[in-house]
């Protein structure tokens, strides 16, 4: 599938994830903070102010961090806020801010002017974001913990520009149903954020297979994002064929949006996760069913049920009728039983 260009992906499976961080030019002048030469830099080349550090460098327990003079942040998610191209006096909206890398970046490229609306959905990494956008010094921003159907309501036609994360991120892409394998085409191949260096030295030692994601690809006349295409085994059988690993990917998927919506498992969250209300989490999914990247896909489902005595959320996730349990231990402690 990457024909010339495999050598070279197989080449990189074997080499140590890049680290990088941004300088926060709110704060700092990139040329002064090279002069100092704190750690051993070089550019990302799709990102003006950012570098990447050596792996010895540890740039996390540096002062510089904890005042806001840079930023920690995984390469390629510098790349959207670079291409939203933000200026000074526009009004921009990061609708899915925290932690905080791309508002943080967006608001240098606006320079303090102008109104940038920093929104996170879920109120434990809104409180992050918060954090993030008063340790960096963004004073013209906003931290909103809403929904995208309230902020439409409140702000009618009112941004320049918006900055969205798509909700559908591939995990249930099947590349070897059909002809998938040899329709499929992709560009920007890149790692797979969630994926540990254990499970990725484990692909690599067994040589059993390789995992990778694409911001864009192609599949007959149809154009999607953000699509994962693997060619790897989880090595799950049942003694006559292996598990695709597209199971595992949707069933962690579901299981991480899941404790960060409900604020680790909280059990009257969970309840409101799986609600049939339109703005759950399981009804969006369910709306975008015929989406060729969707979490639930036609003849998919999930399903919850809750144990109270033992203190278990069951989850029943359906592939096509094939179904796959996830048992998850939940909190008790809900919003009346908080103290302040």
């Amino acid at each position: 599938m990457l024909d010339e260009e495999y050598p070279a992906f197989e080449e990189s499976l074997r080499q140590e994830p890049y680290q990088a961080l941004r300088i926060n030019t709110l704060k700092a002048d990139p040329a002064d903070f090279l002069k100092k030469e704190l750690f051993l830099l070089r550019p990302v080349p799709w990102a003006d102010n950012g570098f990447y550090y050596a792996p010895g460098d540890v740039p996390g327990k540096h002062p510089y961090h904890a005042a806001g003079v840079y930023y920690i942040q995984e390469p390629s998610a510098m790349a959207p806020a670079e291409y939203l191209q933000a200026k000074p006096g526009e009004k921009v909206l990061d609708l899915c801010g925290a932690p905080g890398g791309k508002s943080t970046q967006i608001a240098a490229d606006m320079q303090g002017e102008g109104i940038l609306v920093c929104n996170e959905i879920h109120p434990a990494r809104a409180k992050i974001l918060s954090e993030n956008v008063e340790r960096m010094g963004i004073c013209n921003a906003v931290v909103a913990n809403e929904s995208p159907q309230r902020l439409a309501e409140a702000f009618p036609e009112y941004f320049d520009k918006i900055l969205v994360d798509d909700l559908l991120p591939g995990v249930r892409f099947d590349i070897e149903a059909k002809d998938h394998a040899l329709q499929v085409r992709t560009t920007m191949a890149k790692e797979i954020t969630g994926y540990t260096n254990d499970i990725k030295s484990d692909i690599n030692r067994k040589n059993f297979g390789f995992v990778f994601s694409s911001e864009n690809a192609v599949i007959g006349d149809k154009n999607i994002q953000n699509i994962m295409v693997y060619k790897a085994r989880n090595l799950l059988t049942d003694g006559k064929s292996y598990e695709p690993i597209y199971k595992t990917q949707v069933t962690t998927y579901i299981q991480r949006v899941m404790r960060l919506a409900t604020g680790d498992f909280k059990q009257e969250n969970i309840v409101e996760f799986f609600s049939s209300k339109p703005t759950s989490q399981r009804s969006r999914w369910m709306e975008k069913k015929e989406c060729i990247n969707a979490i639930i896909g036609n003849g998919d489902d999930v399903r919850y049920s809750i144990d109270e005595a033992a203190g278990y959320c069951t989850l029943d996730i359906a592939f096509n009728g094939n179904v796959k349990n996830l048992e998850i231990e939940i909190n008790r402690v809900n919003s009346e039983d908080r103290t302040f």
